[in-house]
């Protein structure tokens, strides 16, 4: 190969393998911050990577991430919350989360007057079928 060839598939190097040195995992730390957290397991998921951890009793938290990624904060007593990583947040290195609490409220209970006898063949005749 000629001198320039050489330069040319050395450029080229340089061009396909500096994103992929930026495009590096970081290991983020954080905490979760809601009422009741220490009773509480909140799901962190990078939505972007499809990986996952949960937090500890404290809050406290650690993800492999990149910039751009979606973080998703999801539990059953809390709000859902999604978070753009910005480089902001990688230079930090730290993220703290404010969760709200999540209402579930059922649309309507039915009490019926059936009695139970503990015998599954009885019992399911004498329910009422509407």
């Amino acid at each position: 190969m000629k001198s320039g060839t050489y330069l040319k598939v050395i450029a080229l190097l340089l061009f396909t393998v500096s994103p992929l040195i930026a495009q590096e995992n970081t290991l983020l730390k954080g905490s979760v911050k809601a009422p009741f957290i220490d009773e509480s397991s909140v799901n962190i998921i990078n939505s972007t990577q499809q990986t996952g951890t949960v937090n500890t009793k404290s809050g406290s938290f650690q993800i492999l991430v990149r910039e751009n990624d979606e973080l998703l904060f999801s539990s059953i007593q809390y709000k859902n919350k999604t978070i753009l990583i910005t480089k902001q947040i990688l230079e930090k290195g730290y993220l703290e989360v404010l969760l709200e609490e999540d209402l579930n409220v059922l649309d309507e209970v039915n009490i019926s007057n059936v009695q139970l006898t503990g015998n599954m063949k009885t019992d399911i005749g004498l329910i009422k079928i509407v």
